[in-house]
């Protein structure tokens, strides 16, 4: 969503495309290497044995610990209403963002709190959140300016993985998914399949953290 993303170096493609990266020896041609590195040392095909294991599954019950292979778009509990909404798994984003309207700063016993709007996307309504601010972030504008934003914790169930996780408050409502799930709030515990979406339904209770 345009911003989080990082480069990484690269593939290594120096391998030719011919021969499937084996070295020619004298009197090879192309062709011949073409069709040994499609063969096995006895004549089968490579590849055999990987057809014969077939793809992977998900399983339905994981061991303590594991993680979770979950799709690039799930349904997700969030705060302690336990709204449900559609999230979008980004392991190019960083942080979290969550969407949120009328966003007021106030302080509380000297505590930097935030309050805001958060629309529950079943009905419509507004439920009024406030949570102490955790940090602040600059977020770079398309204009080329900087918008100073909260971050705060909320919790967050996906599949049966629940923790606070922070957030950047933004308003969102241009956007298609109301929660962005960053690679922190991921980190040890899921997996993302791109190939995938609305894979696990969120099965957490409320309050009760399932790392």
């Amino acid at each position: 969503e345009g911003s989080g993303f990082e480069i990484g170096p690269a593939p290594d493609i120096a391998h030719d495309r011919i021969t499937g990266g084996l070295e020619t020896p004298p009197g090879i041609l192309p062709e011949q290497m073409c069709k040994r590195a499609h063969l096995g040392h006895e004549g089968e095909p490579a590849t055999a044995d990987l057809a014969a294991s077939g793809p992977a599954t998900r399983p339905d019950v994981y061991e303590p610990g594991a993680k979770r292979l979950l799709g690039w778009v799930e349904r997700a509990l969030v705060t302690d209403a336990g709204i449900t909404v559609k999230a979008k798994l980004d392991s190019g984003a960083r942080t979290s963002s969550l969407d949120a309207r009328n966003i007021e700063r106030f302080k509380r016993d000297g505590e930097e709190m935030v309050r805001f709007d958060f629309i529950n996307p079943g009905d419509g309504r507004k439920v009024k959140v406030e949570r102490p601010v955790v940090r602040n972030v600059r977020i770079r504008e398309h204009g080329g300016g900087y918008q100073r934003r909260p971050v705060v914790e909320v919790w967050l169930c996906i599949g049966d993985v629940a923790r606070d996780v922070e957030v950047t408050l933004a308003d969102r409502r241009g956007f298609i998914y109301p929660l962005l799930v960053g690679r922190r709030a991921m980190e040890g515990a899921i997996v993302i399949d791109p190939e995938e979406t609305f894979t696990t339904p969120p099965t957490c209770r409320l309050g009760v953290y399932q790392p």
